[in-house]
């Protein structure tokens, strides 16, 4: 049984097509490519994170909640670009009937983990940029709504993504079927119509918190060309 398991293991993910020999030694892959993606997001966002505290904590001398916010985004981004890494270490971009299923069952078990991390830096970072637009245009109005409707953005995102975490871990019964295809029976949530949904708020909210900033700006008495680079300087730095 035991040898059987490992032959499997050892074996295809997939069928290859019609007059196609699968090729498990060294297959195409964009494992460079991802691995210089990887780098590239990580250190451009280290980058900006240390700007913004060196800018905050020398410059201004002055820090806030968004600060510290944002630095749990970036620690746990960090901790995700290491899931990523090894999940792109597992097979990245193989055909199937080129990817060993033993690779393809470690690159599930990873991707099965960023999925579950992903929405955890995404809430911190909405809640920084929602907490630094209360700090620039209601810093002391707690009667003003927009103080209302950023702190309620930051209540319903993190009762979003908080449940979404928990449908990803339980997502499947037995828990391990998620990335284990070689586990038949129990049964999983349509996982499709979920992401289907999440997509769809987390594109309203994001709309939302793009929106806010301008519906001040754009009632400052001062002159157009300064409203429009304000205006730009907000959209740029939200994107």
């Amino acid at each position: 049984m035991a040898e059987q398991l490992q032959k499997l293991l050892q074996g295809p993910a997939g069928i290859p097509p019609p007059g196609v020999e699968p090729n498990l030694l060294d297959p195409p892959n964009q494992r460079v490519s991802g691995q210089a993606a990887i780098l590239i997001c990580g250190i451009t966002a280290s980058i900006a994170l240390f700007m913004r505290i060196y800018t905050r904590v020398f410059v201004i001398r002055k820090t806030s909640i968004s600060d510290y916010t944002i630095i749990v985004a970036w620690g746990i981004y960090v901790g995700l670009c290491v899931i990523c890494w090894l999940g792109n270490d597992a097979g990245p971009g193989v055909d199937m009937w080129n990817l060993r299923l033993r690779d393809f069952r470690r690159m599930q078990y990873w991707f099965h983990a960023g999925s579950i991390i992903y929405g955890i830096p995404i809430f911190f970072i909405k809640a920084s940029i929602l907490l630094q637009i209360v700090d620039i245009f209601v810093p002391n109005r707690r009667n003003d709504p927009m103080f209302w409707i950023c702190h309620t953005l930051i209540w319903v995102n993190f009762i979003y993504y908080l449940i979404g975490s928990i449908l990803e871990i339980f997502a499947c019964r037995p828990l391990n079927k998620a990335w284990d295809p070689l586990i038949t029976h129990g049964s999983c949530m349509d996982m499709f119509l979920l992401n289907c949904i999440a997509s769809s708020v987390n594109a309203a909210s994001d709309i939302i918190i793009l929106i806010l900033p301008q519906t001040r700006i754009w009632r400052l008495q001062m002159p157009l060309r300064k409203k429009l680079a304000a205006s730009a300087v907000f959209l740029f730095s939200i994107m």
